[in-house]
Formats: structure tokens, C-alpha cells, sequence
């Protein structure tokens, strides 16, 4: 499993839908539907259940919806965070500002 895959599962179970879910994902709907056979077949469960005409979730798709929008999340926050301290660089600045327009200006920001 990699995120990717989970991503385009997550959004496929949130719009109920291969083909809006291609329009966000800006993935032809073909291929969005292999990738979600290819990561049922990777995972080894049926998360879709395509019987039916209308788009459902199995059990066990439900479950991996759920928890894969937590872990998502997560993911993504730990990446920003990560991303915000190698770019981050640490010191200090020094403002110097008359003190007429400090006192017009600056006094509700400090």
C-alpha cells in the first residue's frame, strides 16, 4: 500500500463516485478505477462492492475509510511540519521605527 492509493481510495469513498472523484484527482477514470482494483488485489479484501448499481462500501471499505482520513491527516501534518523545520531558519530581527508612527501604528500590533 502506498499513499497514493490510499488518497484515491479516500477520495473515491468520499464522492461516491469513480468518475468525480477523477475530476478531483485529475486522473482519467480508467485508470482510477485499475489503481483501486490493483490496491484491493495489493490488500488482498474487496473495499468496493461493484455488484450493486449503486457505489457502496464494503465493512471493511468502510473501516479503511475512516481510519485512512485520520492517517491521512496525520501524514500530511507531519510532512508540513517536517517540510516548515528544514526550511526554517532560525535567528532574530531587529525592527527600528520612528516613535511618532510606532505610536499611530504599531501600538495594536504589538
Amino acid at each position: 500500500m502506498n499513499i497514493r492509493e490510499l488518497n484515491y481510495f479516500i477520495e473515491v469513498a468520499k464522492e461516491g463516485s469513480f468518475t468525480k472523484a477523477s475530476k478531483n484527482l485529475f486522473v482519467c477514470q480508467s485508470a482510477l478505477s485499475k489503481a483501486i482494483k490493483s490496491f484491493e488485489n495489493d490488500l488482498d479484501i474487496k473495499l468496493i462492492d461493484r455488484t450493486s448499481k449503486n457505489f457502496e462500501l464494503t465493512p471493511e471499505g468502510q473501516l479503511l475509510f475512516e481510519n485512512g482520513v485520520i492517517a491521512l491527516k496525520v501524514i500530511n501534518e507531519q510532512l508540513d511540519m517536517l517540510l516548515d523545520s528544514v526550511s526554517l531558519e532560525k535567528g532574530k530581527i531587529k525592527l527600528g521605527v520612528p516613535p511618532v508612527i510606532s505610536t499611530i501604528y504599531f501600538t495594536s500590533l504589538i
